[in-house]
């Protein structure tokens, strides 16, 4: 009976002690499952507009190191200064093998001294024998001398011996003249055997002085200070971008070292048309180096393209160059990513909150006020700053609003702004790639393109059937599945499949725009559609010189921006001028 008891007590205590580690439990899960919500208040004061852009750091000023050219010799480096390296001026950048000019050297120095020992034996030769000539003229001119004074002594002497003395005069005179005309036909001899001479000289001379300099353009010294930076160029075998190394061949006049001027240094940012008209050149700015976020640097924009940049998407930017006011600052390197704050506007009195506490629901800018608990408020937003927005109608200074999303339900600020500019980048990156109008619709059959109605193809749909047309190559077929065990996401990622199909086309098609087939449609500028006419126009800009008198042209004539005729004759006259380049590139 008493085992019993204590059975029974023992029972009910370990009860309580779970139903009390039961509730401990829940209690805590609860604790923790409560979220604390930050929160902030709206405020009400002037408010600062920012402009907030990132871009690459670039030298104002550079200069190309190139291969030396007319060298006749293999380009092969021995010597490259390592990159990144800062120098001076006069500084040893790069040297080039030297073996074949220092041999054309020698042979030439060889030359020279040959020839110049030539030249001192043909002098020799004509002094000895002009000493010889003249030797005999003197006899002969002796001789006719005493000729004269015979006959003359004759003058009362027998007719016979007159005429002895008269036939020895004239051979004596003759013999005077022949030894002069000997004389003066072996100046002329000895005159162009010494020009000759001379002349071989000379062109040895000359020879050898352009080998020695060409062999000095072999060792290739930086003109200015400024930072070392390898020059990129296209490998057809690998078709990369690589950089040249030690021991590498060159071609004569290649690019091999960008030598930026760090000096005065400058950043380079796209900025939308929205904004662009409210900045002007003059403008003060701040940068910030990513590598030292700490640090703020004081700047001036210095110019503000007058044309689009990005014509491939339905974002219009332009190209902003800002110049950081700090000369020779050891912080700047070319390459180097900054943000650049720019001040718009400064508005008075206005209520503002932080950006972060603005959602969108149904595409439409919220709040969520503290009003017992968090609710849902449409307001109306006006200037957005860096971090700071303004509230236009619907909110009231000094109000409790949350920084975060209480229902968990909302979207960002520019969210679906966000979403429409990715979708119009995508479709215009699909479209330049296919190089097909988005409104005709693709068939194999004759027959369908004459007797079907055209059907609306979207991007994507283009993309497959351009794509499901090169797996019909085994080599490309290969290369796909090969890809997708490496990298699965090839199958579903328009981005991934545009690049490699692109690739594939290049490789194994030898098109260089993606498009299918190998012939090539004539080039015709009015046969392009908005879209393709923009993205060939943006290619041929991208070329310094067709950009420089795209720009001084339109300056004088404003009108070549909107009339596609005067566009179209002066894209068409750089396409020539490129053409006519890259032959006499060739030749």
């Amino acid at each position: 009976m008493r085992q019993f008891f204590f059975r029974k007590r023992n029972i009910v205590i370990i009860s309580v002690v779970m139903i009390f580690i039961i509730i401990i439990i829940i209690t805590s899960n609860k604790k923790v499952n409560r979220e604390v919500i930050p929160v902030g208040v709206s405020r009400r004061g002037d408010l600062v507009i920012n402009l907030v852009e990132s871009g690459d750091v670039f030298a104002t000023r550079s200069r190309i190191i190139c291969a030396p050219t007319r060298t006749k010799s293999t380009l092969q480096i021995i010597y490259l200064i390592p990159e990144g390296t800062i120098v001076n001026k006069g500084d040893t950048l790069i040297r080039f093998d030297t073996k074949q000019i220092e041999s054309r050297i020698e042979t030439y120095e060889k030359s020279l001294q040959q020839h110049r020992e030539d030249l001192k034996k043909v002098i020799a030769q004509h002094e000895s024998k002009m000493d010889e000539l003249y030797s005999d003229l003197k006899v002969m001119e002796n001789t006719y001398k005493l000729a004269e004074l015979y006959l003359y002594s004759l003058k009362y002497e027998s007719d016979a011996k007159k005429k002895e003395g008269e036939l020895q005069f004239k051979n004596a005179k003759l013999n005077l003249e022949e030894q002069k005309e000997k004389i003066k036909n072996q100046k002329i001899i000895n005159s162009v055997e010494l020009s000759n001479a001379q002349l071989k000289v000379k062109d040895d001379s000359v020879k050898l002085e352009y080998w020695k300099e060409k062999l000095k353009e072999l060792t290739v010294c930086a003109p200015i200070e400024g930072l070392v930076v390898y020059h990129e160029y296209w490998d057809w075998s690998s078709r990369t971008f690589k950089k040249v190394e030690d021991g590498n061949v060159v071609y004569e006049g290649m690019p091999i070292i960008d030598l930026p001027d760090t000096y005065e240094m400058k950043v380079r940012l796209m900025v939308n048309e929205v904004d662009v008209g409210r900045l002007k050149v003059g403008q003060k700015a701040k940068v910030i180096l990513d590598a030292y976020p700490e640090i703020e640097f004081n700047g001036t924009i210095n110019s503000i393209s007058a044309i689009v940049e990005d014509l491939e998407t339905n974002v219009r930017r332009f190209n902003v160059e800002v110049v950081v006011d700090e000369k020779n600052s050891p912080y700047f390197r070319p390459g180097m990513t900054a943000r650049v704050e720019i001040a718009l506007k400064k508005l008075k009195d206005v209520v503002y909150v932080p950006v972060g506490a603005v959602y969108e629901i149904d595409d439409k800018p919220v709040v969520f006020v503290k009003e017992g608990s968090f609710r849902p408020r449409f307001v109306k937003i006006g200037e957005k700053g860096l971090n700071y927005i303004e509230i236009k109608e619907n909110l009231k200074e000094g109000e409790v609003i949350a920084l975060k999303d209480p229902t968990g339900t909302a979207q960002m600020l520019g969210t679906a702004e966000k979403k429409r500019i990715e979708l119009a980048q995508r479709q215009a990156i699909i479209e330049k790639f296919m190089n097909l109008r988005s409104s005709e619709a693709y068939s194999d059959e004759k027959t369908d393109r004459v007797n079907k109605p055209k059907e609306i193809a979207t991007p994507e749909e283009m993309l497959e059937k351009y794509a499901q047309r090169l797996l019909q190559n085994p080599k490309i077929k290969a290369e796909y599945d090969k890809r997708v065990k490496e990298d699965p996401e090839l199958k579903t990622s328009i981005e991934k499949r545009m690049r490699f199909f692109q690739e594939m086309a290049m490789k194994y098609l030898g098109t260089k725009e993606g498009t299918f087939g190998s012939r090539r449609r004539q080039f015709n500028i009015n046969n392009m559609t908005p879209q393709q006419r923009a993205v060939f126009e943006k290619r041929l800009l991208q070329n310094p010189e067709i950009k420089k008198e795209y720009e001084k042209r339109l300056k004088k004539d404003p009108s070549l921006a909107t009339d596609n005729n005067k566009r179209n004759k002066f894209f068409r006259e750089m396409m020539v001028k490129l053409r006519n380049q890259r032959q006499r590139n060739n030749r």
